[in-house]
Formats: structure tokens, C-alpha cells, sequence
């Protein structure tokens, strides 16, 4: 089509702008299946001519989103409806301009202007600058090759500008600017568009966001979904039987075009972080010096200090599914409305690895420890518990000491793990295990041994029979219960000893649950899912401002629960019931426990019932199902560290709160919050 006989046989176009035509062709090529749709069945709409019929409500469509008068449509598609026919459509010209810039502008250097990243303003807004107040722009422009990963177009060369001030030096990037003393960076409140995942290295937001979501609903990590974005590139789909790994433009990239799981998990940190810090109409400032890996470590921190001090967003939750409104006749023939709000706890046996000294919170200096800085010296001891001999290294042994015995202990370990069933074993575990591919990965020597519980005990001629605990259930136990394994008789051997050559790991997590499905907190047992610990965690959680203290509790083990909160100094469980949840108390708790049916059976709270009295109002096997979402993060955080691994798991928790809210809202359960006293 050319331009001059158009003109030429519609004179009529004179009157229209050129911004006015452009706007009627793209709105007018987006709905032309709808406008072939509508013909009548003898006219051939796969030809090159386009039909001369424009249905009424597509005129008004055009009209409306080309802000054209209504009358003048019908003059432009007489005009132009064979250009509107054949043009490619919007995401067709895209790809069709991407292409072309992959094949004939990245070697003459102008590609990157397709993907220009660059700060939010020209202007410098510094307060304490000379030209705050100036209508002055930054032309001190430095100019950076980059790779950005997009989600429809895979990776693509770009280009990053950085813009610095004159007067006062700060420097001004895509996500943040730096600070005079370079020591600093402070990320904007906007969130961007794109995300810097690593020094040469950007993601679309967008992607980073369905990575995050990914993490949420299907359990991916880090790894798998840098392999899923490996695999998406593909660009022949008609391959069936093998596609290239590395196309001829993805070797024209300035820096590698393999997204690497490291790059995945600074794009999950940074974007979290950007949002918190964004509700709280806070600029995020982190160090401009060291590893894009450890920048992030005490912003982290903070955040994790944060839930603990102020808990969840949702601890303020309330709904029908959760709380109760009901009323009760008083001797006066009255009644007095009433309402009880319940929340449900249980213990998951997921962690991280932790110091090997029983209960210790200290932090690894490594994943690759087996003690903290403070016990450190450790290492050098007998591995064998309850012995407190320095080890020595012998032919077959070297974490015991020169007890026969204890030696005798780690040789059978070490045979225990290289036989072959345990290598079959562990082959399929490590087929399992997502590693993360940072400075937490494991090692060869972290997979040597399993988690496996080992105790020996000797029989009468000293031989050692090994005894294997390969699934620890995890339960809530007395205190004394938790320690009886770390104690020993003075003056006397215990008969049965434990020998742990594997890395600790903490013992569980124990979450509360409102019956809706709420997570309204979650915290780590180092030692054991100890009831005091338990009754300790409600207590913190329930007193951040807004919490509101549950009239009943749900636990496995509340009748151990209920006698410790009767013999607690505190009275903040004073007035709450506590009931075992009906499976455990139908299939764990014996029907001779007295004090657990008495005190702890459900059946004695008619709140808790039905209006029929024949089944129960509230989901008290919750927290049960909530942990199988929770246990699907096992093979991601086993060799996190203790700040990643909360600040991890508290971000799942609050996206899946958000998911679960949305889930209310649509079952009509009128989700809301409890005011926040000041």
C-alpha cells in the first residue's frame, strides 16, 4: 500500500491527525477475529482483502479507544481496512522488533536501546544539595553493557545508565542511588520495573514476582525455576527430539545469558524487601561494598526482628471460620452475646543446621559447622554424647576418643553410611535435594552422614548392638523429656549412648493456626518441641500490639499443656481452654488418662460444637494441613542459615496468608481485622 494513492483515493484523511490514524489501525487490528467472526458464511475472510461490513459495537470500540468521533470509523476502515487486515498484531510486532534487533543491532552496538535501564529522574533530589531547587539535569552519564531476563523474550542485551550529580556526587542508578562515600546504597520506594539480580545482571519484575509465586503454591526452588527459564528459551518449538542450548544471538549477549539459581534468589530477597520496606514508606539502604550475597544479610535480620516484635500481618485476623458469636441465656431469662476465637498449634520436624551444643541458639558461622563461634572448640571433643574427651584420629576413626567403644560407635557409623544400600540411599535423597547454590550448599562431607538418630547399647560380652531412628516423630514433650537424652546419672555409665557424627539440625517448627487456615506465627525449637517452649511462644505471639489472646487453645499434648499453664508464675492462659484435637484424642491419648478427659476433651465445650450438637465448628486438624505445605520447604532450607531460613519462611507464610484471605473472601467467611489499640 502505498501512501500517496491512499491519500489520493480518500481525500477525506486530510482532516485526521497522524496519531489519530496510528490509533485506529492497532485498535481496529486487535478485534478483527471478532469482526471476521460476525460475516456471513460465503465471504472468504482469510483472504488479503478485508470485509466491507464493520459491526456497530466494534465501531464503538475503535471510537472509544482511538478517541475518534464515532461517525469518522466507518470513513478510516473504508479507507484502511485492507492495511488493518494483513498488519501483524501487537505481541507479533514485538517479537518481530526484538528479532530484528537480536539479528542485525547487537553487532552494530544500537541494540541495547530497546532496553534502556535507567533512573527514575534526571534530577538530582538530594536535600542537601546546592541544586535541589534548580531546574538543573544530570548530564554526567556513564553507560554499562547488561543482560536483562524478560519473561517473553528471554535474556536480552541492554544497557544501564547511571546519572551523577555535579554538585553534590551522589549517583543515581536503575534501582538505587549511592551515596557520596560510595559506602551506601539506597534503593527507591517506587518499586521498578526490573530488578538488579546481580552485577551485570537484571529480571523484569514481573518475573521475578511469578518466581516468588512459584515458591509459594508449588514449592519451586531456586534451581528448578532457573531451569525452567533455561528450558523456556527455546525458539524452535517444532524440535521434538532436541533444541539448541545456546542460540547464535545468545552468544552475542555481553555477559552469560544462563539464568543461575543464585540470580533467582536475589531477585526473591530484593523484591521482598522492596515491598516491605515500600507499606512502611521507608527507603531501603543496604551496603554498596562486598557480595551481592552477604548486602543483604542484616536488612534480612532486621526484617525477621520485625515479625517477631510486631508478628504477622494477619496476627489482627478474625472471621467466620475462625471466631464465634454466640449467645448465651442468663438466669434472668436474658441473653449475653459471647464470642470465642480459637487457634490450633503443632510441630513440624523441618529445619536448618544449628550448633550441636543441646539448645543452643548461637548461629553457625558456616552451614558447613557443626558448632558455633562460642563453642567452637568443640569440634575437637568426643562426638559421642555425654563424653567430654578430646577425639583423636586413628585408621578408621576421628571425630572420637580412645575409648574402644566409642570408636567401635563411629566405625559402625561410617560402615552404616558406605554400604551400599545407604549410597543407593542417598542417591535418591540428593535427587531430592534442591540445592541453592550459594555459599550454604552442601558439601560432599555435609551429605557423609544422615540425620538418622544412632544409639548403641552393649550387651553383656561389651558387643555393640546399633539401634536406628531414620524418621523422629515430633511431638510436644515435657521439658524433662527433652533433656533426658543430654543427662546422665553421676557416677554411672548410661547403658544406651548416642552418637551423632551428621550436623544437628534444629529440631522443629512449630506453627499456630487459626482454623480458617490463618498462620498467625511460627517459631524454631532448637532442642525438642518442649510444651514449655510452646506455652512460651503463644505468650509472645499473643501479646504484639493488635493480638488478641485465644479463649481456646488446640494442641497434640494439651493436657501436658494445661498442667504447665496451671503451674506457670504467668496467668496469661488463665481463662483459655485447651483441648486435644479430636484425632489425637481419639487415636493418641489413652482412654485411662484421667486428667487429659476430664480437663482436655473437646466434647466438654458446647462453643466448639455444632448448633446440632452432632459434628464440630472449627477445623481443629488445621495446623496438621498447613504443615504439609510447610514440609514441602524441607529440601529448599535445609542448608540455609538461621536468617535466610526465617526470613524465607516468614515471606511464604504472609504470601500464603494472602492467598488464604482471598480464599475467605470468596466462601462469603467476612475476613477482617481487630482494631490496633494505641
Amino acid at each position: 500500500m502505498i501512501l500517496s494513492d491512499v491519500l489520493q483515493q480518500n481525500p477525506e484523511l486530510d482532516r485526521f491527525e497522524l496519531n489519530e490514524i496510528l490509533d485506529f489501525i492497532r485498535a481496529a487490528c486487535e478485534v478483527r477475529d471478532d469482526i471476521a467472526g460476525v460475516q456471513h458464511t460465503t465471504l472468504n475472510t482469510e483472504s488479503t482483502h478485508a470485509p466491507t461490513y464493520l459491526p456497530h459495537i466494534h465501531q464503538v470500540f475503535i471510537s472509544r479507544s482511538a478517541s475518534i468521533q464515532l461517525r469518522m470509523v466507518p470513513v478510516l476502515w473504508r479507507a484502511l481496512r485492507d492495511h488493518v487486515w494483513n498488519m501483524p498484531r501487537l505481541f507479533e510486532r514485538q517479537q518481530d522488533l526484538v528479532s530484528r534487533f537480536e539479528e542485525w543491532g547487537w553487532d552494530l552496538g544500537i541494540s541495547k536501546s530497546l532496553w534502556t535501564l535507567c533512573p527514575p529522574s534526571r534530577k538530582c533530589d538530594n536535600p542537601q544539595c546546592p541544586n535541589v531547587d534548580r531546574d538543573i539535569e544530570m548530564r554526567t552519564i556513564d553507560v554499562h553493557d547488561a543482560v536483562l531476563f524478560t519473561k517473553s523474550f528471554g535474556p536480552q542485551s541492554a544497557k544501564q545508565l547511571s546519572f551523577t550529580c555535579q554538585a553534590c556526587r551522589r549517583n543515581y542508578r536503575h534501582n538505587y542511588f549511592v551515596h557520596n562515600n560510595s559506602k551506601t546504597r539506597t534503593y527507591y520506594i517506587d518499586l521498578p520495573d526490573h530488578i538488579q539480580v546481580g552485577e551485570h545482571h537484571f529480571a523484569e519484575t514481573e518475573l521475578v514476582k511469578e518466581w516468588t509465586d512459584s515458591m509459594v503454591v508449588s514449592h519451586t526452588s531456586a534451581t528448578n525455576l532457573a531451569t525452567a527459564y533455561e528450558l523456556s528459551r527455546t525458539r524452535h518449538l517444532d524440535l521434538y527430539y532436541s533444541r539448541p542450548r545456546v542460540s547464535h544471538t545468545d552468544a552475542k549477549l555481553p555477559y552469560s545469558g544462563i539464568l543461575s539459581a543464585e540470580q533467582v534468589w536475589h531477585g526473591f530477597v530484593i523484591l521482598a524487601l522492596l515491598r516491605n520496606y515500600r507499606v512502611r514508606h521507608a527507603p531501603l539502604s543496604v551496603p554498596h561494598d562486598g557480595s551481592q550475597r552477604a548486602r543483604f544479610e542484616e536488612a534480612m535480620k532486621q526484617q525477621n526482628e520485625r515479625v517477631v516484635k510486631h508478628g504477622q500481618p494477619e496476627i489482627t485476623h478474625y472471621c467466620d471460620a475462625c471466631m464465634r458469636v454466640f449467645r448465651v441465656w442468663n438466669e434472668a431469662g436474658e441473653y449475653e452475646l459471647y464470642k470465642t476465637q480459637v487457634v490450633v498449634a503443632d510441630g513440624l520436624t523441618i529445619g536448618h543446621p544449628c550448633c550441636k551444643d543441646f539448645r543452643c541458639p548461637d548461629p553457625l558461622q558456616t552451614a558447613h559447622d557443626h558448632f558455633c563461634k562460642r563453642h567452637y572448640n568443640l569440634h575437637n571433643i568426643c562426638y559421642v554424647k555425654t563424653c567430654d574427651q578430646p577425639s583423636t584420629t586413628t585408621a578408621t576413626t576421628s571425630k572420637t576418643c580412645t575409648r574402644a567403644d566409642h570408636q567401635e560407635m563411629e566405625r559402625q557409623t561410617r560402615e552404616r553410611t558406605t554400604a551400599m544400600f545407604a549410597l543407593t540411599r542417598k542417591r535418591e535423597a540428593q535427587k531430592r535435594l534442591a540445592r541453592t547454590a550459594d555459599s550454604t550448599a552442601p558439601t560432599a562431607a555435609d551429605l557423609e552422614f544422615d540425620d538418622a538418630e544412632e544409639w548403641y547399647e552393649p550387651d553383656d560380652a561389651g558387643n555393640l548392638s546399633q539401634r536406628i531412628n531414620t524418621r523422629p516423630v515430633n511431638v510436644g514433650v515435657s521439658d524433662e523429656v527433652a533433656s533426658q537424652d543430654q543427662r546422665a546419672c553421676p557416677g554411672k555409665t548410661p547403658r544406651a549412648q548416642k552418637i551423632m557424627l551428621a550436623r544437628r539440625r534444629t529440631a522443629c517448627e512449630v506453627t499456630y493456626v487459626r482454623p480458617c487456615g490463618i498462620i498467625v506465627g511460627r517459631a524454631t525449637m532448637f532442642g525438642a518441641e518442649a510444651v514449655s517452649n510452646v506455652l512460651d511462644m503463644g505468650e509472645t505471639l499473643f501479646t504484639v500490639p493488635g493480638a488478641r489472646k485465644p479463649e481456646h487453645f488446640i494442641y497434640d499434648t494439651a493436657c501436658d499443656a494445661h498442667r504447665q499453664a496451671q503451674n506457670r508464675q504467668s496467668n496469661f492462659w488463665k481463662g483459655t481452654g485447651m483441648c486435644v484435637d479430636v484425632w489425637h484424642l481419639k487415636n493418641k491419648h489413652k482412654t485411662t488418662h484421667d486428667y487429659c478427659r476430664i480437663n482436655c476433651n473437646p466434647a466438654n465445650y458446647p462453643e466448639l460444637k455444632t448448633p446440632d450438637g452432632k459434628g464440630w465448628y472449627f477445623n481443629t486438624s488445621v495446623a496438621e494441613q498447613v504443615n504439609v505445605w510447610l514440609g514441602g520447604y524441607q529440601a529448599i532450607v535445609r542448608e540455609m542459615l538461621p536468617t535466610k531460613f526465617n526470613f524465607f519462611l516468614d515471606e511464604m507464610v504472609r504470601l500464603r496468608n494472602i492467598n488464604t484471605i482471598e480464599s475467605l473472601k470468596r466462601k462469603d467467611l467476612v475476613p477482617s481485622y481487630h482494631p490496633v489499640e494505641s
